[in-house]
């Protein structure tokens, strides 16, 4: 049984596979609500079905026993930018999925979570998505560097939007984040939040050898501990 986190526990996070055995598939699809098994119904292919009902059973798993409270009556809403949170409201949670793996961070205060399976992709994306100080800090990386400083800073950004939980309502060039190699991984710029740079932390995830994320909250001095 987990503990309900404070705020001087940090950061708790879960990294699984959505390809799971099917007594475990079977175990989480048992946890589900009524609508989460419509939706998961919705799919087309078995296979995102399937990684639906791992990715969310798993998840109702592990918030139940933060909560000490059976995961089938937990209860969700979404604020009005789309992003989910416990009504019970004693726990801060965020979800992420890419591929065949799943992460989940759970913290005593608002957080994000991104995680990535890395692949190619077209050099002009961050032209669409990403500040002009991003842009230029990619520009002159060969292409095997380029792939992975973007998406550790598509990743950072990710993870940034979904701590302030406005959704893309928020611009993703409205802010910066350090991602090359060298730089420390920050926060640097919030537009409207002058101070912004020492009120966030960002923290960097190796989830696998292609596979990368991040995790963001406006508050410092908080560790992560990794669980299987």
């Amino acid at each position: 049984m987990t503990s309900i986190p404070t705020p001087e526990s940090g950061v708790d996070l879960w990294i699984w596979s959505l390809d799971p055995d099917m007594a475990s598939l079977q175990r989480y699809e048992s946890l589900l609500s009524t609508e989460e098994r419509r939706r998961a119904g919705r799919f087309v292919f078995p296979i995102l079905a399937q990684r639906f009902i791992a990715a969310h059973g798993r998840m109702r798993e592990i918030l139940g026993g933060f909560l000490q409270q059976d995961p089938r009556t937990l209860g969700f809403l979404t604020n009005a930018y789309g992003k989910p949170e416990l009504i019970e409201g004693q726990v801060h949670f965020s979800l992420s999925h890419s591929g065949d793996l799943a992460a989940l961070a759970v913290a005593a205060f608002p957080l994000g979570v991104d995680i990535e399976i890395m692949r190619p992709v077209s050099r002009d994306l961050p032209e669409r998505y990403f500040s002009v100080v991003e842009r230029e800090g990619l520009h002159d990386l060969p292409d095997d560097p380029w792939r992975d400083a973007f998406f550790r800073c598509w990743t950072r950004k990710e993870a940034v939007i979904k701590a302030l939980g406005l959704g893309l309502s928020f611009p993703l060039s409205d802010f910066d984040v350090a991602f090359l190699a060298d730089a420390p991984v920050a926060l640097t710029r919030l537009a409207g939040a002058p101070s912004a740079a020492s009120q966030w932390q960002l923290h960097h995830i190796d989830v696998s050898s292609d596979c990368v994320g991040a995790i963001a909250a406006a508050r410092t001095g908080w560790t992560v501990t990794r669980h299987s």
